[in-house]
């Protein structure tokens, strides 16, 4: 995102710009770092990994043919491109955020997932990463756009060039999730990054505090 800025305003001088985040929307998440571990207990009894949003299903076929039961569920795409709807895919179409049960729903499913996965080949921004640091889950995602602005590598999640093989997507989150105590580790700085500069209060400060320098 900054490059791209750099080169199409010819702004060299890092004194000319900054670069500040979105926050989230109206999704309720946890208050505080004993409610997110929480939520990790209820997970940790389960023994296959479910992901909120769209990942290409050649990598939920490999993860699951490596022996881990993976279970993609997707949000957002009406009518997925499938003749029949593979067992290991549960779609729920377009969830609103402008009604309690869709915010009921999607709370949910944060509260059910492990990683939010969402390979775009191009992104402005990327709000659902927020949402997803929000309630202590990593998210994963290509090193596109603006989402660099959000994914610090192995702070909050990873990302991946368009280039890379699905096979490489699949192993590390694969590998991730077998050690538990790396990925409890990175839930809980994602749930970190998300306190210190992706919400509001972290944006309007920075704004604030921008605009005094001036």
């Amino acid at each position: 995102m900054k490059i791209s800025y750099i080169t199409t305003y010819d702004a060299n001088d890092m004194h000319q710009w900054s670069v500040l985040g979105f926050s989230i929307a109206n999704i309720q998440a946890p208050k505080s770092y004993s409610e997110t571990k929480e939520r990790f207990k209820k997970k940790e009894v389960k023994n296959y990994i479910y992901f909120v949003i769209g990942l290409a299903f050649e990598i939920v076929q490999i993860i699951n043919n490596l022996g881990l039961k993976t279970t993609l569920h997707v949000v957002g795409i009406p009518i997925l491109p499938f003749e029949k709807i593979p067992d290991c895919i549960v779609n729920y179409g377009f969830i609103s955020k402008k009604n309690q049960d869709g915010i009921l729903k999607l709370e949910s499913l944060y509260d059910l997932c492990h990683f939010m996965l969402v390979p775009s080949k191009a992104e402005a921004y990327g709000l659902v990463y927020c949402e997803a640091n929000a309630n202590g889950i990593p998210s994963i995602a290509s090193n596109v756009g603006g989402i660099t602005t959000i994914i610090k590598e192995e702070l909050n999640g990873k990302t991946f060039s368009l280039d890379t093989k699905a096979v490489d997507w699949a192993t590390y989150i694969y590998n991730l999730f077998l050690d538990v105590e790396k990925y409890k580790a990175l839930c809980t700085s994602s749930f970190d990054q998300f306190q210190k500069r992706l919400n509001w209060n972290a944006a309007s400060s920075t704004i604030q505090k921008l605009l005094n320098d001036l």
